[in-house]
C-alpha cells in the first residue's frame, strides 16, 4: 500500500468487512433545488404528511432520506413525487457511488476588512 506521495505506507493497516445495512440500502438521496436548512426540509415533510421520512444533510445540496422501520420509502416517494420535486430537483435510490454535488466550505476569518473580500 502506498501513500499520496507514492511512498510505501509503513503505518498500521486494518481490514474492515464491507457491509451495507438494510436501512441504508432502502434509503434515497435527494438534491435540493435551492439550499434549505434541515429545519425547513423537515417542516415541509411534516406539512406534506410525510412524517415517516427522516432527512439528514450530506453536504452541498444533498440530503439522505430514510424511513422509519417497516415503512416502504420507495412507495412513499413514488406516491408523493410531485410534492417532493418542489424542493428536490433529483431523487434517486441510495447507491455506493459518491453523492452528487459539490463541497461547501465555510471559512471563518476575523480581523479582515470587508474591502479585501472579492470574487477574484
Amino acid at each position: 500500500m502506498y501513500d499520496d506521495n507514492g511512498s510505501e505506507w509503513k503505518g498500521k493497516q486494518y481490514s474492515v468487512k464491507d457491509e451495507r445495512p438494510l436501512w441504508l440500502i432502502e434509503s434515497w438521496v435527494g438534491m435540493m433545488v435551492n439550499y434549505l436548512s434541515m429545519e425547513v426540509i423537515r417542516g415541509y415533510l411534516l406539512r406534506q404528511g410525510l412524517g415517516d421520512i427522516r432527512a439528514m444533510y450530506l453536504g452541498d445540496k444533498v440530503v439522505l432520506l430514510t424511513a422509519n422501520e417497516g415503512t416502504n420509502l420507495k412507495d412513499i416517494i413514488d406516491g408523493n413525487k410531485e410534492g417532493l420535486m418542489e424542493i428536490f430537483e433529483v431523487l434517486e435510490p441510495w447507491c455506493d457511488k459518491p453523492p452528487m454535488g459539490n463541497k461547501v466550505v465555510w471559512v471563518r476569518c476575523r480581523g479582515l476588512p470587508l474591502n479585501l473580500w472579492t470574487w477574484e
